[in-house]
């Protein structure tokens, strides 16, 4: 998995050269090819940042979606898509990492076809009960799960969704994976509804989904997954207090196909990490319920390379497999 490092950091070295193709470039209208519908967060952040982009290059950056089979039909729109030097792909890392390991009939490869720009955004996920439940902690949580093995229900989005291999991984940590019964609901929304009514025990949705059930009482938080606690949680554990490396986020990024030139991928790869940093971007973000990632190529392989072996194994380990 250090492939994605050394080929980033290579791409990164060679972004100096050929300065004049990069300041000829954009000639033309750029696309994000988004593989997923309209109305989600990595739709939006994508049109946050497309915006931005226009404005600077004077051409216009398109967002193109083109959701279906679990990515795969933007993935291949992209791809396809990506010889003029002009789209791109705006991806969730649940698509470029854990569709190819679940599903069938994946033609792309990661490390042939794929080239990191930039990282964008994560989300975060909040793991919230009943608040009737009588569990006020990880802990409260765990001891539950172990008392009654089978009997408590955990809602989560679709399997084999980012959300749902995370929760594995996590409720793996704390060793009582086996003692819940994960319920697929076919979104956040849905999985959120079902706990609120008691009809599920638990759930691990993004922050933006739960707030204000949260700060209205209706839902209990018990932590958050990402690696730091939030600024504006900050009274709320990070899952890793309790649970050695149990952390996991949503996350999203800019892709190039392999054979884009590398001064262009090293061009977008600075404008996309500037348009991250404004501050009016970071609070679109915030009210969206995302976290900038800032950083070039390099972060973006980096992430990649940490995540793949963690998914690998919770696929494996978990026998995880789309019907």
């Amino acid at each position: 998995m250090k492939y994605f490092v050394h080929f980033a950091l290579a791409f990164f070295s060679i972004g100096v050269i050929g300065p004049a193709h990069a300041q000829a470039w954009p000639t033309k209208p750029i696309r994000f090819i988004v593989p997923l519908g309209s109305g989600n967060v990595n739709d939006h952040a994508a049109r946050i940042v497309a915006g931005k982009l226009s404005s600077k290059y004077g051409h216009p950056v398109v967002v193109e979606n083109h959701p279906g089979a679990g990515g795969i039909v933007g993935m291949n729109k992209f791809l396809t898509s990506a010889s003029d030097n002009h789209a791109f792909g705006f991806l969730p890392g649940s698509v470029v990492i854990i569709t190819p390991l679940l599903y069938q009939g994946v033609t792309y490869d990661v490390k042939r076809d794929l080239m990191p720009v930039a990282p964008v955004g994560e989300i975060p996920w909040v793991i919230v009960v009943h608040p009737d439940s009588g569990i006020a902690s990880l802990e409260d949580l765990v001891q539950r799960a172990k008392a009654s093995p089978g009997q408590l229900n955990f809602a989560t989005q679709f399997i084999g969704s980012g959300a749902h291999l995370v929760a594995m991984r996590i409720l793996g940590k704390m060793d009582v994976v086996k003692n819940f019964t994960m319920i697929p609901y076919k979104g956040s929304s849905e999985a959120v509804v079902s706990v609120v009514s008691g009809e599920t025990m638990v759930t691990m949705q993004s922050v933006v989904a739960v707030a204000s059930l949260i700060k209205s009482g209706r839902l209990r938080a018990l932590a958050v997954t990402s690696k730091q606690r939030l600024s504006d949680w900050p009274n709320l554990p990070t899952t890793s207090e309790r649970f050695h490396d149990s952390d996991g986020t949503g996350w999203f990024g800019i892709f190039a196909s392999s054979g884009t030139p590398p001064e262009i991928v090293a061009k977008l790869s600075r404008d996309i990490d500037a348009v991250i940093r404004m501050p009016d971007v970071i609070k679109q973000f915030e009210v969206a319920g995302i976290y900038p990632v800032f950083g070039g190529q390099k972060e973006l392989a980096e992430k990649m390379a940490n995540e793949t072996p963690i998914f690998e194994k919770i696929v494996k380990d978990f026998n995880i497999k789309i019907k």
